[in-house]
C-alpha cells in the first residue's frame, strides 16, 4: 500500500501527528486537499510538499524557475485558456513527437491527464512542480493574464 503524504512527511520530520490531525480536520471543513491545507496552515512550504508528492507518485519534480524557456512548437500543443484552466505547461516532446511532457500541480489527476491526451493527440508524461511555479511560467510564456 502506498504511504500517504501525510505520513510520509512525518516520516521524513517535515511535519509532526498532531499537525497533519490539524490538516485534516481543516481539509474536511473547506473540502480541499490535505497538501493544499499543509500548505495554507503553514505547516510545509510549496516545495517541501512537491518533493514530497514526487517521491510519492514516482514521479520528475521540475524546478520551472530554473528553466529557461519552452520551444514554441512545443507550447503550441497546449493554449494559453487550457494552460491555465489546468494549471498545466507542456515542457518538451520526445519519441519523435509522439510523447508531450507537461508540468502538472496535480500529476495524478487522470481526468486531467486524459483530457491533455484527447487535446492534443499525443501521449501524456505527467511530471510535478509547485503551483507558484507553474503560474510564473504560464505566464512568462502565454503572458501575463489579465483576470488576476
Amino acid at each position: 500500500m502506498a504511504i500517504r503524504i501525510g505520513e510520509l512527511l512525518i516520516m521524513q520530520g517535515k511535519l509532526t501527528e498532531e499537525q497533519l490531525e490539524d490538516a485534516l480536520k481543516a481539509q474536511k471543513e473547506r473540502h480541499e486537499k490535505v497538501g493544499e491545507a499543509l500548505v495554507r496552515l503553514g505547516f510545509v512550504d510549496e516545495l517541501t510538499l512537491i518533493k514530497a508528492l514526487a517521491q510519492q507518485l514516482k514521479m520528475l519534480r521540475v524546478a520551472l524557475d530554473l528553466t529557461p524557456s519552452i520551444p514554441a512548437e512545443v507550447l503550441k500543443h497546449i493554449p494559453g485558456e487550457v494552460a491555465r484552466r489546468l494549471r498545466v505547461v507542456p515542457l518538451h516532446l520526445k519519441d519523435g513527437g509522439k510523447v508531450l511532457g507537461v508540468v502538472m500541480t496535480d500529476p495524478s489527476n487522470a481526468a486531467q491527464v486524459d483530457e491533455l491526451r484527447q487535446l492534443t493527440g499525443l501521449q501524456v508524461e505527467p511530471m510535478i512542480s509547485t503551483p507558484s511555479q507553474i503560474l510564473r511560467m504560464i505566464d512568462r510564456c502565454y503572458g501575463v493574464s489579465q483576470d488576476g
